[in-house]
């Protein structure tokens, strides 16, 4: 077993397309997959070089002001935050000074552990470890130009529920005494309190963004963060994860989490009662809060056949409901694509496909190569990722930032009803419903 998770992981690390054809994972298959995506995630964060300075809240304000320029301290927190497991590291996050009026505020990923099952065979990071600065986070102008000088501030992930949970489950850590504590809601809200405690007025950029399970933790608290991070500019960017799940999982899974009686629908009781019943889907959460806040940008990124998303689709099907819910690379895309249409009612949503199926791309080298052809680039006349990402925000009044936003696929454009009659490779066909969006500076 071990041999194959080295194969998958040197897959995920290398510039090879993983083709799927259209063939679906099988239940071993999509196991391993998360499981190798997990150990690269993991490789790459033990691998950094990095230096990395420890400031402790309990004995320090770590005041923005005092932190050094340009590489990683690791804020602790302390209180009632903590990873998921009583053995875990002390929950920490982790903030690279730079401009204070210019913040990239991210979620990290590192996947999801939402049963007994998922729990016992590890599908989530149980630690806190700072991210090295590469992708979207690194410091040199000539290779970011657009948010080299960024505040890097970024949630670490240790819990498991995708930065949204406040729950304590009814079964224990490694067959011992201590529960399995997922309280990624209240390890958000301490980051958000130190933000907020810096005193830093309104922002001139703010760029919430997460890769992953962060993406979804970005999706889940966009409404919440817009509303009290007050700044001029701002722009979402979630990364590599939409939120295609099979049917009637979603709801249970989230009220499952806690996120029912979280701040996040403090604010929104119609949502809140949808959490109660089981009801509540991340698209509902989403378009809340793109129909909230108009003037800014909701960018989804996004592989059109990302092989892990897939495999979790798989794995909650057969964990939570005892299904085989199998799903094809063209059933996944045109789900995908469905999602879309229904963000495409709000004027402030747009997204950038790659053709591939890797998983992540701004926190990594991929970022500055990927395209909408490849995730290592193609013919050099494609637009990068890193150029489109850095448009946002959009008309910033430093110069930084672009007019308008396109929506950026590559292939011919059918409807999806085209689609379903024809059935087309994904790597062919962009969805027509989608590909006039052009979102413009307020």
């Amino acid at each position: 077993m071990r041999s194959r998770l080295l194969a998958i992981l040197a897959l995920s690390q290398s510039s090879f397309v993983f083709s799927l054809d259209d063939i679906p994972l099988t239940y071993e298959t999509a196991l391993l997959t998360v499981q190798a995506d997990l150990l690269a995630q993991k490789s790459l964060l033990l691998g950094s070089n990095d230096t990395i300075d420890e400031c402790h809240l309990s004995e320090s304000d770590c005041n923005l002001s005092d932190l050094s320029d340009d590489h990683t301290t690791l804020i602790y927190t302390g209180g009632k935050t903590q990873c998921i497991y009583e053995d875990s590291t002390p929950y920490s996050f982790q903030v690279v000074r730079g401009d204070p009026k210019k913040v990239l505020f991210y979620f990290q990923g590192g996947g999801a552990c939402w049963n007994k099952p998922s729990t016992r065979l590890g599908l989530c990071s149980t630690d806190a470890i700072a991210s090295p600065l590469y992708g979207i986070f690194n410091r040199d102008p000539t290779k970011n130009p657009d948010y080299y000088d960024h505040t890097f501030i970024q949630v670490l992930y240790c819990s498991g529920d995708v930065h949204a949970g406040n729950s304590t489950r009814p079964y224990d850590e490694h067959g011992t005494n201590n529960s399995v504590v997922q309280v990624g809601a209240v390890n958000t809200l301490a980051v958000l309190d130190w933000l907020a405690d810096q005193n830093l007025g309104v922002l001139d950029e703010l760029i919430v963004g997460g890769t992953s399970a962060g993406s979804l933790g970005a999706q889940v608290w966009a409404d919440w963060i817009v509303s009290t991070v007050p700044s001029s500019n701002t722009a979402m960017l979630f990364d590599s994860f939409v939120g295609v799940l099979p049917p009637t999982s979603e709801g249970p899974l989230i009220k499952e989490f806690g996120l029912c009686d979280s701040v996040i629908l403090d604010a929104w009781p119609e949502l809140e009662a949808k959490c109660n019943a089981d009801e509540l889907t991340l698209q509902d959460m989403v378009t809340n809060a793109m129909a909230a806040h108009p003037d800014q940008t909701f960018a989804h990124i996004n592989s059109k056949t990302d092989w892990v998303q897939q495999a979790y689709y798989i794995l909650i099907g057969a964990f939570n409901m005892s299904l085989d819910a199998h799903i094809t690379p063209s059933e996944y895309y045109q789900k995908v694509n469905y999602v879309f249409e229904g963000y495409h009612t709000y004027p402030n949503h747009v997204a950038f496909l790659v053709d591939a199926s890797k998983h992540v791309y701004t926190n990594s080298p991929l970022y500055f190569s990927a395209d909408t052809n490849s995730m290592s680039g193609s013919d050099g006349l494609s637009e990068k990722l890193y150029n489109w990402v850095g448009s946002m925000p959009l008309g910033n009044n430093d110069g930084h930032g672009d007019s308008n936003l396109t929506w950026a696929c590559a292939g011919d454009r059918m409807t999806m009803d085209e689609v379903e009659a024809t059935d087309p490779k994904p790597h062919s066909y962009c969805d027509s419903a989608l590909t006039d969006r052009v979102i413009y500076a307020p």
